[in-house]
């Protein structure tokens, strides 16, 4: 759930961007270490603006590419005005190792001690029909607090990438985690206010769709893994025009009274029109759950980046975070890219642009008809909008989305690094 951060950290996109320019590069000693320490600024509707700073140790070595090393370290958090004041949503510190060139350059393994707090996470009920009608009028500090709930979780990962051929196309994806998760109903130490939540946990009883799909909900730690097939065909890594970059992974934890395991596809598509000026790119994800799911991950999707859907600011942007829980979710997004107007800056090629974009999905409950939590119609989450692009030197990408939906609040906007595919 790392949103954004530009010059700032949404997991692995981050600091790549702090790597200079190839032409640059080769004025360099090719044996040397480079530091580098960055604000980390972001914002988003969903969790307001983010602060905090990035910082990167890498060490460069002839016969590795891009880098022997690299250590990247966060602290960032955000805040947001609501109708009780200022809040903290979001809180994420981490520490990252990066070794991409092993064996020959056939791995690259990745390794994340974090801590995040989310007090600012949605929930508002089963399914894709769920409704957003609040029973607290406005102003009321209880009608900002009832769709919502506390999370902190703490976690370790580990994850390897392994090249399956020489054209470094195919890639195996194989990786572990545990995280450590704590639940509370606000933050502070004031008596908290009834949420949807706890509401839905009372319901249990009596309901059989809130009994199988509202597990977690206790204090627990739960070990993930995950494996699967990566292809990989882009002419860039951060701003391709031409290529494909698809992926197939099954994960899952085998903690007892939470055995679950998620299948997800993503298939993404890059298409020239105009040279690198103009592309239209689009993705389409398919992301099933089974088993005893904890409700958490009922609104993330998983994967090579796993994230929040269908809200959020990398699915069906303009659709709040947390709007839908629900075992199976598809949805796709569809961008025309255009490079505007090149120029430099400190020496640095960039590349000012703009995007026009369409996001579509839909979630379904269970696998199964229930037409009380999913509807009788097409029941489909669309957001319009558009935005701007900076292309920074060759690695780094600044995004700003402007997104409408009939879910938003009233507008989605977003600032963040990288495109959202």
């Amino acid at each position: 759930m790392l949103l954004a951060i530009s010059l700032v950290a949404s997991a692995p996109r981050t600091v790549r961007a702090a790597s200079a320019q190839k032409q640059s590069e080769q004025k360099k000693d090719p044996d040397r270490r480079e530091i580098g320490l960055v604000p980390a600024i972001s914002f988003s509707t969903d969790i307001g603006l983010g602060l905090g700073a990035l910082m990167s140790w890498a060490k460069f070595k002839p016969g590795y590419d891009p880098f022997r090393y690299r250590i990247q370290a966060q602290a960032f958090f955000t805040l947001k005005k609501g109708e009780s004041g200022f809040s903290a949503p979001f809180h994420s510190d981490y520490v990252q190792l990066d070794l991409p060139d092993l064996f020959g350059r056939r791995v690259r393994l990745n390794f994340e001690l974090a801590f995040r707090r989310f007090s600012n996470a949605g929930y508002y009920g089963l399914g894709n029909a769920s409704s957003g009608e609040n029973p607290y009028a406005g102003g009321d500090v209880r009608a900002e607090q009832h769709f919502r709930y506390v999370r902190t979780y703490p976690s370790l990962q580990a994850r390897a990438r392994v090249m399956l051929s020489d054209s470094r196309r195919w890639q195996l994806l194989a990786g572990a985690a545990v995280t450590d998760n704590a639940f509370s109903d606000c933050d502070g130490d004031a008596p908290c206010p009834e949420t949807k939540l706890e509401r839905d946990k009372r319901a249990r009883a009596v309901d059989r769709e809130l009994e199988r799909a509202l597990r977690g909900t206790d204090d627990h730690l739960l070990p993930t893994a995950i494996v699967g097939v990566v292809y990989d065909s882009r002419d860039h890594a951060f701003a391709p025009s031409r290529g494909m970059f698809h992926e197939l992974s099954v994960r899952g934890s085998p903690r007892p009274e939470l055995v679950f395991a998620g299948v997800n596809a993503t298939l993404r598509f890059f298409h020239s029109l105009a040279g690198r000026r103009l592309v239209l790119a689009w993705r389409v994800v398919g992301d099933m759950l089974l088993g005893q799911v904890p409700f958490y991950e009922l609104s993330r999707h998983g994967g090579l980046f796993p994230d929040d859907s269908l809200g959020g600011a990398t699915a069906v942007r303009g659709v709040p975070i947390g709007r839908y829980h629900a075992r199976i979710k598809i949805f796709a997004n569809f961008e025309m890219r255009a490079q505007l107007l090149p120029f430099e800056l400190f020496g640095l090629p960039m590349n000012l642009g703009a995007v026009a974009f369409v996001d579509v999905g839909r979630s379904f409950t269970d696998y199964r008809a229930i037409t009380r939590l999913d509807g009788d119609g097409h029941g489909l989450k669309t957001g319009v909008g558009g935005g701007l692009r900076l292309l920074w030197g060759d690695a780094f990408v600044i995004r700003a989305d402007f997104a409408w939906s009939p879910d938003a609040e009233p507008l989605g906007v977003y600032v963040d690094v990288g495109h959202i595919f």
